[in-house]
């Protein structure tokens, strides 16, 4: 026990030092380290572990499938247990640490059932953390130290992603070099091949099957481009970001639901140049209003300037004084 103890804080060590490091070696290093250090203390473990009773019809069964999700609060793990239900409740038992989580189910159909997740990602509250056991599922409920998004459950698998992750290879050609780097994000097999061609700043990728050919695929790439750049006059990087909308049309009419539609760059141009007009149609009839409201505000300041009418009206004779009698 001496010595697991020992290899665990080991390990914790290790893992401080690997927070800390910046230089990429350096935490290739450690992360190999830790790793060996992971399985010494798993044989460690294995061999000093005894069962508490043995039976012969009794057989000890590791639980490897389960899933799990997360809320703000809690992580949810669940384990699928036919019949789990229907075991008394001291026969499910569970183990919390900062770190790590331990489950035991005994006696179910004769077996016994053992889980255990060791390193866990992120610190959690052993004390608020708890068991549920419902018809044929068990769910352990791990309440999170902090309000934190967790993208895997154990620090071993947070390490094998990083060590997975495609990075870019600074040997190479850099057009090479991010051709293979998104062939590893984005296909990660061998039934499909990128393609591309490289116009200035310009790259054109195309991903396709493997059993398409270069050759046709570089020429529809041509016919793409020289219809954008007829479209564009000499397109550029800022035609393509500002004018998305368009760059997609124009793909449409060759390429749909991945088959090829149009080669003929006439025929094309035609499309597009009925889908201007269309565009410039209704966006006259849209403007009206608004160049009825420049007109007037146009006029407006002008009409101060406009000469003003001599009218002269004809003058009013006095009415004759009329003295009225008075009644008493």
């Amino acid at each position: 026990m001496e010595k697991i103890q020992e290899l665990k804080e080991t390990r914790d060590e290790i893992q401080n030092l690997y927070s800390t490091a910046t230089r990429e070696r350096v935490k290739k290093v450690l992360q190999d380290e830790m790793e060996r250090v992971e399985r010494e203390i798993e044989t460690e473990e294995k061999s000093a572990a005894k069962p508490a009773f043995k039976k012969p019809q009794v057989t000890l069964t590791k639980i490897t499938s389960y899933a799990w999700d997360q809320s703000s609060k809690f992580v949810k793990i669940y384990i699928n247990l036919e019949e789990v239900e229907t075991l008394p409740e001291e026969n499910v038992s569970t183990k919390f640490t900062s770190k790590s989580l331990e489950l035991k189910v005994l006696g179910l159909k004769g077996k016994n059932y053992h889980f255990q997740i060791v390193n866990l990602l992120h610190p959690i509250l052993p004390e608020s953390s708890s068991v549920k056991v419902k018809s044929g599922r068990v769910t352990l409920l791990l309440k999170k130290d902090k309000d934190e998004n967790w993208s895997c459950l154990t620090v071993t698998e947070n390490l094998k992603k990083m060590k997975e992750q495609p990075k870019l290879d600074d040997k190479k050609d850099p057009g090479e070099g991010i051709m293979d780097l998104m062939r590893k994000m984005l296909i990660g097999g061998s039934d499909f091949k990128i393609i591309y061609r490289h116009y200035a700043t310009l790259y054109f990728v195309f991903c396709v099957d493997s059993s398409e050919s270069e050759l046709g695929i570089l020429d529809l790439i041509q016919v793409f481009v020289e219809t954008l750049d007829k479209c564009f006059e000499n397109v550029c990087e800022l035609d393509l970001i500002f004018h998305m909308d368009k760059v997609h049309f124009i793909l449409q009419e060759i390429v749909m639901g991945g088959m090829v539609l149009e080669t003929n760059m006439s025929e094309i141009l035609t499309h597009i140049e009925a889908q201007n007009k269309l565009e410039k149609s209704e966006a006259g009839i849209s403007a009206a209003p608004q160049r009825a409201m420049s007109a007037v505000r146009n006029i407006s300041p002008n009409l101060h300037n406009l000469p003003k009418p001599n009218i002269n009206l004809p003058s009013i004779k006095s009415l004759p004084h009329i003295n009225l009698p008075s009644f008493k």
